[in-house]
Order: C-alpha cells, then sequence, then structure tokens
C-alpha cells in the first residue's frame, strides 16, 4: 500500500498531535483536583472572566462547543484551529420509529436504530455470520437481523443473566441469533474471529473494543463496524497506542485524566440524573476541602463511585461514609455545614475552570479515533470514520469500524477533508466517530468501517 494512501489519516492526526502539544498546559491540569491552577499565573485577568460567567452562560458553554470556542477567543484570546468533527451521514432517521423494546431508554434505542441504518448504508457483508461484541441481551443483534436478512448472528456477553433475558426475547427469530457466554478479552474469543465473518459492536468500552479490534485483525475478519467509548477503562496508564505510527510519532503521553477528558460530557443527561452528579460533585469537593483544612492532605483523594443513596442522602453521611472507606478518622468539631457550603463554592468555581479544559476534549477523542484508524490501516484494512447520529441523540464520540472487504474512512475535514465527503486511505485500523454521552462518561456517536484492499 502507498504512502500516498496512508498521508490522508497522518497528516490529520499529526496536525492534531501539534495542537494538543502546544496546548498542553491547558488540559494537563484538572480543576476539580487542583485549587490552584498554573495558568492563572500566566493569565491572571482570565480569574475575572470566568468568575463571571453566570449559570445560564456556563450551561450554554457547556452544552455547545461552537460557542465555548467563539467565548475562548473572544474573552480569553484563545485561538484554537477550527477541528471538524467527521461527516455526519444523511438520511440516517429510520423511515418510521420503531418503539423501543422493554429495558431499553428510547434515546438508547434511537441511537442503535442510526447504527443500524448506518451500517447499512456502509457495510458491504455479503450476508457474512454476523458476531456482536458485548452483546447485552441481543437488542441489536435483534435489530440487525429483522434488517438484514437471512444469515447467522452470534451474540457474544459474559452476563448470563443478559444471556436469558435476550435468548427469551430472540425466540422470534428461531436458531439463527446465538448467545455465547464469553469473556471477550480471553483468548479463547478468537474463535470466533474468522476471515468469512462480519463483526460489530455499539458500546465496548475501553480495554473490551481495543480486544476486539486485535482479535478481529489477527483474524483477518471481514469486516468491523465498532462504536468505542469509555477510553479511560484500560490498564495501561499512560496510555499506549495501538498504532505503531503514533507511537513513534506523538509528543504527548496521556494519563488516565486525559483520557477521562475525552469521553466527558453531560449533554443528554436526565435532569434527576444531573442534580444527583452535581449534588455528588459539591460533596466530593466539600469532603475535599475537609480533609486539607482538618487532615492535613494536599492533594485531592480519588473516592469510588458512590450515588446519592449510598451515603444516606446528606453531607456529613457522605463525609463519614468516604472516610471510612479510606481508612480516615475525622476529628471531633467539624463544621459539616459550612465544608458543605465551601464544596457548592468550589464546585461554581471548578464549573467555570473546567471550561477552559473542555475545549479540548473533542480534540482528544479523536486523536485516540485516529490512533484507532491508524491501527486499522496498518494491517490491511481500509477505514471509514464518520458520524452516524445528531448530537441529540447521542454524546459526540468516536466510532470505530472495520470491515475487511470493503469501506471506507469519513474523517473530519481537519488537514483539507472537505465536509461531507469521506476519506479513504488505506490502513488496517478503522475506527468511528463518536457522539456525546450522559453525565459523567458518555457513549460514542461515531461510526467506522474498515475493509481489506482488494
Amino acid at each position: 500500500m502507498s504512502d500516498a494512501r496512508h498521508s490522508s489519516f497522518r497528516e490529520r492526526f499529526c496536525a492534531l498531535d501539534n495542537l494538543l502539544a502546544e496546548w498542553h498546559w491547558l488540559w494537563r491540569e484538572v480543576p476539580f483536583k487542583q485549587p490552584r491552577l498554573s495558568w492563572f499565573e500566566r493569565h491572571p485577568h482570565w480569574r475575572n472572566v470566568l468568575g463571571d460567567i453566570d449559570d445560564k452562560l456556563l450551561q450554554s458553554l457547556a452544552a455547545d462547543p461552537a460557542l465555548l470556542n467563539v467565548f475562548a477567543r473572544e474573552k480569553l484570546g484563545i485561538h484554537l484551529p477550527d477541528v471538524l468533527d467527521p461527516p455526519l451521514l444523511d438520511d440516517l432517521s429510520p423511515s418510521h420509529a420503531s418503539r423501543a423494546p422493554d429495558g431499553i431508554k428510547p434515546r438508547k434505542w434511537a441511537q442503535l436504530e442510526h447504527f443500524v441504518i448506518a451500517r447499512e448504508q456502509q457495510a458491504d457483508d455479503d450476508g457474512r455470520r454476523l458476531v456482536e461484541w458485548c452483546a447485552g441481551k441481543g437488542h441489536l443483534s435483534r435489530r440487525l437481523l429483522e434488517r438484514g436478512g437471512n444469515r447467522d448472528v452470534i451474540a457474544l456477553e459474559i452476563d448470563p443473566a443478559l444471556i436469558g433475558q435476550g435468548a427469551g426475547m430472540a425466540t422470534d427469530q428461531g436458531p439463527k441469533i446465538r448467545f455465547v457466554q464469553q469473556d471477550v478479552l480471553a483468548p479463547s474469543v478468537a474463535r470466533f474471529c474468522s476471515g468469512d465473518s462480519s463483526h460489530v459492536a455499539l458500546h465496548a468500552c475501553g480495554r473490551l473494543h481495543v480486544s476486539m479490534l486485535r482479535r478481529c485483525c489477527a483474524g483477518e475478519v471481514a469486516q468491523i463496524d465498532l462504536v468505542p467509548c469509555c477510553y479511560h477503562q484500560t490498564d495501561d496508564n499512560p496510555y499506549r497506542p495501538l498504532s505503531a505510527f503514533v507511537r513513534q510519532t506523538t509528543q504527548l503521553s496521556l494519563d488516565y485524566e486525559a483520557l477521562k477528558l475525552a469521553v466527558q460530557e453531560t449533554v443528554n443527561a436526565a435532569p434527576n440524573a444531573r442534580r444527583n452528579r452535581t449534588r455528588l460533585q459539591q460533596w466530593r469537593l466539600g469532603f475535599d476541602s475537609l480533609l486539607r483544612r482538618h487532615c492535613g492532605h494536599r492533594n485531592y483523594l480519588p473516592l469510588p463511585s458512590m450515588s446519592v443513596s449510598d451515603t444516606g442522602g446528606d453531607f456529613r453521611s457522605f463525609c463519614e461514609t468516604a472516610a471510612l472507606m479510606k481508612g480516615i478518622v475525622l476529628p471531633e468539631g467539624i463544621d459539616y455545614a459550612y465544608m458543605e457550603h465551601l464544596g457548592r463554592q468550589r464546585f461554581a468555581q471548578v464549573s467555570r475552570e473546567d471550561l477552559v479544559r473542555q475545549l479540548f476534549r473533542r480534540p482528544l477523542e479523536l486523536w485516540l479515533a485516529y490512533d484507532r484508524c491508524l491501527y486499522l490501516e496498518e494491517r490491511g484494512y481500509e477505514v471509514s470514520l464518520f458520524r452516524f447520529c445528531p448530537r441529540d441523540v447521542t454524546p459526540p464520540q468516536p466510532l470505530d469500524s472495520r470491515p475487511a472487504t470493503g469501506g471506507t474512512i469519513g474523517l473530519p475535514p481537519l488537514c483539507g477533508v472537505r465536509p461531507g465527503r469521506p476519506a479513504t486511505p488505506y490502513g488496517r485500523y478503522k475506527p468511528a466517530d463518536s457522539k456525546r454521552a450522559s453525565p459523567g462518561l458518555k457513549p460514542p456517536q461515531g461510526f467506522a468501517q474498515l475493509s481489506r484492499p482488494s
């Protein structure tokens, strides 16, 4: 395969790598964990600019990356080159809205429907055996079979309870959907990765979709259609790129916080979920203030995931639960009401400071998507990178899809690719694009497809 066919992806990656390296001093520091940010020393007036943002504007800036870029340019003097998303495929809305099955939320079902239609437009798998990774109850498998005609489908899932529920729901498809209890991180998953099969995954987290890519490439499967997510769920810290080209050329070393930033958005969260998440973040910051003031802590102490109900429903109970988890003895005489007040104050401050860091969320996400695209290209696949969902259906994250028999990569018009027109570099990796997610970490919205050159 020629260098010319590699250049488009490589140029895009290098441009993004340069951007992130140049501005690393703004996205490396985490306001939530660091009360004092070094970039205020360079630009002390930013403190007032960010502090003057009212709640309504804060909400608008957090929800609209384009508006945030304008604000950063006009108010902070941060001039970033445009990083355009991969093209959004046209006409992906279902011709008629199908009803979401019991147990799946309407928005997630809409995302699944868009994925299925995108795959029909882009894939060329000629009725090959279909293997779904991390299938859950098999909603995607069933929908693909309903629309895809006569083919065998294997749904890989580790949870026997989900397998039982999915098998019960799949009776209408007869024996064509076969649920298999399978740990997709185990070497035994390779038995499903043959050249006469196509593989799909809609929300395969972190190391799970990495395993999918590696196993599928090793088995030279005919096609891969993937929506990756949760890049921070990896055993490697710092992150180890998949692509040899990326490992050789990157100026960056991405730690857990950088990977987490790549998938953080709260656009699609339900109001109640947002309120609970906000309360927990305020409590975490209040507890951090308590530890710094009363226990001599100088660094933020990470806590395991907790819900409001897990902690007794009030700030003092939260602190006592967190202290017990971490083996900390809290002193007497703590003014919990005041510490909770400090937590709310710090949350208001952090929410505004974090806007600066959020400028680099999408660039980091695309950097990770390009790593997967290049990885697939290096293994002989044609790759497509594109978005298959509008933003209001699912959060923007890159998706990977890699067919081995035919496919293209629709990349963002970064480095000269015209908007809406996919690029078609050769290679062996095939990532996709993703969209926004729910509070905290979010599911992907992009879609990429790979195919092996003939």
